[in-house]
């Protein structure tokens, strides 16, 4: 989800004339999702990613299978980076 907003803000914004380098995305003031009451309130001004928010059951259910198979890959992929280092991946 993440990087496809990404994407979509980078095409969105950046000219295509032009030569990027380089982009430093970083995620702060980040809350365990197991007990997201945890929150703190954000203070800081922060720019949302445009994430749109599925309604109805069969694509609720869609949406959650397709969240946790991301989160199984990512998890795989965290360990093998911590095993093997992080120029692997």
């Amino acid at each position: 989800m993440i990087t496809n907003a990404v994407m979509d803000l980078y095409d969105r914004i950046v000219d295509e004339h032009l030569l990027v380098r380089r982009i430093t995305i970083t995620a702060n003031k980040l809350v365990d999702e197991k007990n997201p009451s945890s929150r703190k309130m954000n203070t800081s001004n922060s720019t949302s990613l445009p994430i749109t928010k599925h309604r109805g059951g069969r694509s609720r259910r869609r949406k959650k299978k397709k969240l946790e198979r991301e989160r199984r890959m990512q998890e795989a992929m965290l360990s093998i980076k911590k095993k093997f280092g992080k120029m692997l991946c």
